[in-house]
């Protein structure tokens, strides 16, 4: 919920729009590029938290409620469709509908997510409860899955908080259609914080300008909602002028430095438990020989070189 006053002056060109706890007086035009691409949408600024959940939801609802995932392919999805041997992908949303709600007319239109089902854009400004139905009903079957909370912030999401991504990213190419330079204090200020300066320090997942030209579509879906049950902020009160300029940064920046990465390996391999800043192992290393010198000394067994040497020769070199 947002209280006080919000400045949208600069994100769609109009005047300071004063945001209250139970209204929200907005020209149409600029909700038609916050939020759903549609004239008539108007959003109370009380729903903003329930349009960014369902966002998530409809990424991965499974991951985001904590709850197990299904462990047989949803009924609706074909059998004979690309991702029908992992069971848990094919119940969430965006599998069906894609990153662009636009399904087979869209970046799913072929490829290995194509399915050809059709998207969800159709379904914006429709009444909650109708979409909450439609979520229920025996072609979905989410009615069992979820609670009537979660059900109702995605119907939120698919209401409201579709945005007509075409007008961002060229469809073709996934290039980005911001202005790379014009958003360098946002990225360094916020993103940075968690990615890095140069998009490279999340090493659980390849580096952020990677990541974003390989599927703006989604990076531009989770900078508007977030992660599933992570840390990373919702940033859609920005406004999707400045979020698209960031993304148009985020593309520029490097793939992963080989020298540093090469670098950085070797010192993984002298010693990685001082290398990350983590507890060492309390037991041997299972391929370590139990009659060994430093059998003992768990610290020392799981260095890589104990085994393989200095040379990387291990048994037919120094060691």
């Amino acid at each position: 919920m947002f209280h006080g006053v919000l400045s949208i002056t600069g994100l769609c060109g109009f005047e300071r729009i004063r945001l209250m706890p139970k209204w929200f007086y907005c020209t149409a035009a600029a909700l038609s590029i916050l939020w759903s691409g549609h004239a008539e949408a108007q959003v109370d600024p009380d729903t903003w938290a329930s349009i960014v959940r369902g966002g998530r939801l409809y990424d991965k609802w499974f991951e985001e409620t904590r709850e197990p995932a299904p462990e047989k392919r949803h009924p609706a999805y074909p059998e004979a469709g690309p991702q029908a041997n992992d069971a848990a992908a094919t119940w969430r949303c965006k599998e069906c509908h894609g990153w662009d709600y636009k399904g087979r007319d869209g970046v799913y239109g072929s490829g290995s997510h194509f399915t050809g089902i059709k998207g969800i854009r159709g379904m914006a400004e429709t009444p909650i409860g109708t979409i909450t139905a439609i979520l229920k009903d025996r072609n979905h079957q989410y009615g069992d899955l979820m609670a009537a909370t979660d059900l109702a912030d995605i119907a939120t999401f698919v209401s409201l908080g579709q945005v007509e991504m075409d007008l961002s990213i060229e469809q073709g190419t996934g290039v980005v259609k911001g202005d790379k330079t014009a958003r360098v204090a946002e990225f360094q200020t916020i993103c940075a914080n968690c990615h890095g300066h140069d998009g490279l320090k999340v090493r659980d997942m390849p580096p952020l300008g990677q990541a974003v030209r390989d599927n703006p579509w989604e990076a531009l879906h989770n900078i508007l909602n977030g992660h599933p049950n992570e840390k990373m902020p919702a940033l859609r009160v920005l406004g999707i002028p400045v979020l698209v300029d960031i993304l148009a940064y985020a593309q520029a920046l490097p793939s992963n430095n080989v020298l540093a990465s090469v670098v950085r390996g070797g010192r993984l391999y002298d010693n990685w438990i001082n290398a990350i800043g983590g507890p060492p192992p309390q037991t041997r290393h299972r391929a370590y020989p139990s009659g060994a010198t430093f059998a003992r000394e768990p610290k020392t067994n799981w260095r890589c070189k104990e085994c393989h040497g200095w040379d990387y020769k291990g048994k037919d070199g120094a060691y």
